[in-house]
């Protein structure tokens, strides 16, 4: 009839009721709640009929305090080999069931996350079949979840990316790579493309075998339609600038043509003009030979700039002996420096100047930049030095003009820009030197720096990146 005929000295510990408390009295009527009457009954008849079994309840202290216990029943037989009672033995599961509640509590929290965060997460086994899949799949691709399960990853996947995936795949599984990375093209239901980004690891189990993979699909639509729509505006840009080079170029020949029939007929003139006429007229002259001569060489600045950004001229190097070429170029300035009452001075410091480089351009670039310290340069000197530095060969054109301000040394080497501009300028120009010659010194391998203070001169320095 269940009631309790022994019991050990541990139910005590276990329930505050001391053994004789217990015994002669129905146990599920003192220990359970009524809610567990049903199942303890149904047990002990089963028990009662043979067929042991355990259960799990919440059992009552004396202090009406519970806990959690597992109870496992055996039939008892007496002496006739008949089954005249049980025998119950109690364990405490407390811990158990207070590790299980917060792994359901941790559990429930992670499928929180997992189902709220915007982003796909997914499992596959070790073949690649898709084992769970979150709900944003649904919600960015359309497939339900049920429709899934159970299908290869590379099944979702834009057919010209399924090679690529597949690899990737591949590679993670069979242990070539511990993590993949990748951009990849997925098929929604409604048939459309869409863009997403692919990581993905091994995931193993406590015995370290491996169960699949687990991974993550971000959503780059929108990025990659940023960096297809800054793909065009960059190409457009580059059209409109290789355009714009081209017209420049094709105007600067249309004007080069007859500026230089102007000044071979000023010469001419000059000579006739010289010969029979003084003050005014040989001024006029003059100053015709010199408007035309900067015609020119502005012409051929935006001839060899939009040679570069076209991509039209070829190198030719060669090796060259830089110190001649810079003795050469000191002494086509002398008589513009001198004209100016400056110093021009060349210092040779270089133990071996020979390099490989482009003449054309080379000669170009270092003419840009002594040009410009003799413009800007009222009083003083101009130094140019080649020497070796760290195995290196670098020139320095050191002058003692009017410096550069901090503003404009940010964009000194901007084609077209200018320090001044407008037409109350103090100095002719075009803006376009600084920036050929940079460009020209880097198709040789050197780096063109500068170091300069307003009122005080600057220092444009060359290295070449050559041995």
């Amino acid at each position: 009839d269940g009631k309790i005929l022994f019991v050990n000295s541990r139910i005590e510990e276990f329930t505050q009721y001391a053994s004789d408390e217990l015994v002669g009295q129905l146990g599920y009527k003192t220990l359970l709640s009524t809610d567990s009457w049903n199942l303890t009954l149904n047990k002990n008849e089963s028990t009662l009929n043979g067929v042991g079994d355990g259960y799990t309840v919440e059992i009552y202290r004396k202090d009406d305090s519970k806990f959690w216990a597992n109870i496992k029943e055996t039939p008892y037989k007496n002496s006739d080999g008949v089954i005249s009672g049980k025998i119950s033995v109690i364990t405490d599961i407390s811990g158990f069931k207070e590790t299980e509640k917060a792994l359901e509590l941790t559990e429930a929290k992670y499928r929180l996350v997992v189902e709220n965060v915007r982003e796909v997460i997914f499992q596959t086994d070790r073949e690649g079949k898709i084992t769970f899949i979150n709900s944003f799949w649904m919600e960015i691709t359309g497939y339900k979840i049920n429709d899934t399960v159970g299908n290869y990853f590379v099944d979702f996947v834009y057919s010209k990316d399924k090679t690529k995936a597949a690899k990737e795949f591949v590679a993670l599984i069979s242990g070539r790579k511990k993590f993949i990375h990748f951009d990849v093209r997925c098929k929604k239901k409604d048939g459309s493309i869409r863009w997403f980004n692919a990581n993905a690891k091994i995931f193993y189990s406590r015995k370290k075998t491996m169960i699949g993979v687990s991974g993550t699909l971000t959503d780059i639509e929108e990025k990659k339609n940023t960096e297809a729509e800054l793909i065009k505006a960059k190409e457009k840009a580059e059209e409109s600038d290789r355009i714009k080079s081209l017209f420049l170029a094709q105007i600067s020949h249309e004007i080069r043509t007859p500026v230089n029939n102007i000044l071979n007929y000023n010469s001419l003139i000059k000579e006739t003009i010289e010969a029979h006429y003084k003050g005014i007229m040989q001024d006029a002259v003059k100053s015709i030979e010199n408007s035309g001569n900067r015609l020119v060489r502005t012409i051929d600045l935006i001839l060899n700039m939009s040679m570069l950004k076209a991509g039209n001229y070829e190198l030719t190097p060669k090796l060259l002996n830089l110190a001649k070429i810079l003795v050469k170029l000191a002494a086509s300035f002398k008589t513009t420096a001198e004209n100016k009452n400056l110093e021009l001075l060349f210092e040779n410091n270089s133990k071996d100047a020979v390099l490989f480089l482009d003449e054309y351009t080379i000669i170009n670039a270092f003419q840009s930049i002594i040009d410009n310290a003799i413009k800007y340069t009222e009083t003083g000197k101009v130094t140019i030095t080649i020497y070796n530095s760290s195995n290196r060969v670098a020139v320095d054109i050191k002058d003692t003009g009017i410096g550069i301000s901090k503003e404009y040394l940010k964009q000194i080497f901007q084609p077209f820009t200018q320090e001044e501009s407008g037409y109350s300028r103090s100095f002719d120009g075009n803006g376009l030197g600084l920036a050929l010659s940079k460009k020209y010194f880097e198709m040789n391998n050197a780096e063109l720096s500068v170091n300069t203070e307003k009122g005080k001169g600057t220092k444009f320095t060359v290295t070449f990146n050559q041995n």
